[in-house]
C-alpha cells in the first residue's frame, strides 16, 4: 500500500474530475482492477446505448418467435371473452 500526502491526493482527484467534466474518461489502475471516472453526460450516453441494444435484442427475439410460429393470435372480442 502506498501512502500519499493529503494535498497530493486532493490534487489527483481534482485532475481526474477536471477530465471528467470535459467529457473525457479517466482510467485509474488499482490493485483490484480499473476504475473509470466519466462525466454524467457520457454515462447517460453509454446507458442509453446499452438500453437501446437491449430493446433491439428483444425486438429481434419477438421477430424470431413470429417467424417460428410461436405466437398466439386473438381478436379483441376473443380477449374480452377470456376476461369474463
Amino acid at each position: 500500500m502506498r501512502t500519499i500526502e493529503n494535498q497530493a491526493a486532493e490534487d489527483a482527484v481534482r485532475a481526474i474530475l477536471a477530465l471528467a467534466s470535459l467529457d473525457e474518461a479517466a482510467t485509474l489502475q488499482g490493485p483490484s482492477g480499473k476504475v473509470i471516472v466519466m462525466s454524467e453526460k457520457e454515462h447517460k450516453n453509454l446507458m442509453r446505448a446499452k438500453n437501446n441494444a437491449e430493446f433491439f435484442a428483444m425486438i429481434d427475439e419477438a421477430k424470431r418467435q413470429v417467424k417460428e410460429g410461436k405466437v398466439m393470435y386473438s381478436s379483441l372480442e376473443e380477449l374480452q371473452a377470456m376476461m369474463e
